[in-house]
């Protein structure tokens, strides 16, 4: 699912009646709130709902516990040892956010230091994330062709937060997932080790002309 993607503004509270806004103030900006509906995380200064404002999960870094483990075909994955609820908040991906050219120049370095795989999250036509060096746990969450989380694309303050949220619930020791919706970039392509009956077995289609609701996972190969 694609969001929504809205001009950056602190808040759309105003397009609520004074009726409305006193109805929800107190109920922590649930379903009803147009911020969340938009995509947009609330402004702790013209929030109505004020400390009770519950759609303020990247400014307050509302991540659920994970943990880190390894798997002999996989690599370094993600799992939680508690139970997630359908639609909650997991973690926000993070990293550098660079330039189409400099992910180009950074893919000519990779190649010459023998590094074969590079994964750019893309965030807007010249905007990628580069988790590589710089990142959090969400990094190590591996692919699914049938997943449990996905991808969302939020406006948050004056620019975009990418966040990765529950599409099901999540049950204690159940591994973390996405579909990383690979664009590969060059001839390569490898397994899909997801497991999952609905498992499609190759990553990775041909790069398509960039969109800007699109949120999803570059993949640059060396062959």
């Amino acid at each position: 699912m694609n969001p929504v993607l809205v001009t950056h503004t602190n808040s759309l509270h105003s397009e609520y009646s004074r009726e409305d806004i006193e109805s929800f103030a107190h109920r922590g900006c649930g379903d009803r709130c147009i911020n969340r509906l938009c995509y947009v995380e609330c402004d702790p200064s013209t929030c109505p709902c004020g400390d009770d404002c519950t759609n303020q999960m990247f400014r307050r870094h509302e991540y659920q516990k994970l943990v880190l483990f390894y798997d002999e075909q996989k690599g370094w994955g993600v799992r939680t040892d508690v139970f997630i609820p359908r639609g909650t908040f997991i973690i926000e991906y993070v990293g550098e956010v660079i330039s189409q050219k400099e992910s180009e120049y950074r893919r000519q370095v990779g190649k010459r230091q023998g590094q074969m795989h590079m994964y750019y999250m893309s965030l807007a036509p010249d905007q990628l994330i580069d988790a590589t060096d710089k990142g959090n746990a969400s990094r190590f969450i591996n692919h699914s062709c049938d997943p449990n989380c996905e991808i969302q694309k939020w406006a948050t303050s004056s620019t975009y937060s990418v966040g990765i949220f529950a599409i099901r619930d999540i049950i204690p020791g159940e591994e973390i997932t996405f579909d990383y919706q690979f664009e590969r970039i060059g001839n390569g392509a490898i397994p899909c080790f997801c497991g999952s009956p609905k498992c499609r077995h190759i990553l990775g289609k041909p790069k398509e002309v960039p969109n800007i609701n699109n949120v999803a996972l570059n993949r640059v190969d060396e062959s």
